[in-house]
């Protein structure tokens, strides 16, 4: 049995009537896992409907016909769901769930749910559908993070100067994520080998430099494509010259064929303030604009280098 109060201090569950969350919390249970620890297995059954309470998990898919390796496809936080399908459907997991920290998991089994519904029809409908809103908030977030991605790409294929462009994107991330984030874009520049701020904008503007180095602290430890710190907490000089020891702070690569192109700061005062569906939403961006930016880079590079030929021509004719 899971307390009221603890249901209720959920996000997702503040706006449910207390009657609705007591019956839900009468037949749901509490499991904590440690680091490492598989939750689900990919291809099992379990039918049941898992709520992370507090903590994080992996969500792990196989890799070819043999599934001898597996691969990280999304990453989920507090108040995220999964096996939903399963608990609906009463079918097989379709990937393996590992705890990446101690992580504590509210549990609804669907037998819980079948004996409710042959006791007392209507209490299970409630129960059913108290969880179901939870699920829906997160579908209408989905829902805002695709439509995101999809107006990015459509502002990407505008004929517009890609500095131009990208304050454009800037701008629309920033009026997805809300007044109290700020979102920053900076350009790779070979010539110097550093990152040139293109656009800052936000609250928190004044916390972004004009340059990144490389050799900056976390830049230079970057082997995956995105870094997320959600708790800043104590730690000082994260990215310097960005000094900051409170919030959220996401950074999203975008590369092309191992070329540096671009990098998105995102950052937000208040810790764990971007959930794993935002940070995916994150990460896809990267991926969609990084062709542009390389295709752009093609260009100037070319031009570059006409503009040098005629400046050598130009000085064999005196």
């Amino acid at each position: 049995m899971i307390p009221l109060e603890r249901l209720k201090s959920l996000k997702i569950f503040a706006d449910i009537a207390p009657a609705s969350l007591t019956l839900l919390g009468q037949d749901m249970v509490e499991k904590t896992y440690g680091p490492g620890t598989v939750i689900l297995k990919e291809g099992e059954e379990s039918g049941s409907l898992y709520l992370i309470a507090a903590g994080s998990v992996s969500v792990e898919k196989k890799l070819g016909d043999e599934g001898a390796r597996s691969k990280i496809v999304a990453r989920l936080e507090a108040e995220e769901f999964f096996g939903e399908m399963s608990f609906l459907e009463n079918a097989s997991h379709s990937a393996t769930i590992v705890a990446q920290e101690e992580t504590h998991i509210f549990l609804l089994p669907r037998s819980a749910v079948e004996d409710l519904i042959k006791k007392d029809p209507g209490s299970a409908l409630d129960q059913v559908m108290t969880l179901m809103s939870g699920v829906s908030s997160r579908l209408r977030r989905t829902t805002r993070e695709l439509v995101t991605v999809f107006e990015v790409a459509r502002m990407m294929g505008q004929p517009t100067q890609v500095d131009e462009l990208m304050k454009q994107v800037v701008a629309h991330l920033l009026a997805t994520f809300g007044e109290k984030t700020s979102v920053a874009f900076y350009r790779w520049n070979p010539f110097n080998d550093e990152y040139s701020a293109i656009s800052v904008q936000g609250a928190h503007r004044s916390l972004f430099p004009a340059v990144l180095e490389l050799k900056a602290p976390l830049l230079a430890d970057l082997k995956e494509g995105q870094e997320s710190l959600p708790d800043l907490t104590g730690v000082s000089r994260v990215l310097s010259p960005l000094n900051v020891t409170l919030g959220h702070l996401v950074i999203s690569r975008s590369d092309m064929q191992n070329n540096r192109e671009g990098l998105f700061l995102y950052y937000a005062p208040q810790p764990r303030s971007f959930d794993a569906g935002e940070r995916q939403m994150m990460e896809t961006i990267s991926a969609v604009i990084a062709p542009a930016l390389s295709t752009a880079r093609s260009r100037e590079e070319d031009l570059a280098r006409s503009r040098l030929e005629r400046s050598k021509q130009d000085r064999t004719y005196l």
